[in-house]
């Protein structure tokens, strides 16, 4: 590659790069990202609430097979749907209020599945 064609190539990464950064920004505070087949909030509410509400959410969807572990830092729920698809559900604290969850559904993630979980817990923090 010569030198001439430098200015190309940087012109096509540049857009991604930026748009990378873009997403980055959005995926923090309260917005709800994709990433990596999973779907990644940060709520208003300590880690020993959000266990609670995400364990009440798996049982009002009726999901099989309801398992949780958690300590004072982190938590893990697991399930599965009716297809036999497994739900993995990870719980983190950020600071005392606020919490992390990463809601993965099947091998791929299943978007409206794991929003529909999503929507549950935050009905059940509301509560």
């Amino acid at each position: 590659m010569t030198h001439r064609h430098l200015p190309l190539l940087l012109l096509g990464i540049v857009p991604f790069a930026l748009g990378a950064c873009v997403h980055v920004r959005e995926a923090t505070g309260d917005a709800v990202a994709w990433v990596r087949d999973a779907l990644q909030t940060t709520v208003d509410a300590p880690l020993d609430r959000t266990v609670k509400a995400t364990t009440k959410a798996l049982k009002n969807l009726q999901f099989a097979e309801i398992a949780i572990k958690a300590d004072a830092l982190s938590g893990v729920a697991t399930a599965k749907t009716a297809r036999d698809e497994k739900i993995e559900i990870t719980i983190t604290s950020v600071t005392p209020v606020q919490t992390r969850i990463d809601i993965r559904v099947g091998a791929f993630g299943d978007k409206p599945v794991s929003q529909r979980i999503l929507s549950e817990i935050q009905q059940e923090l509301r509560d």
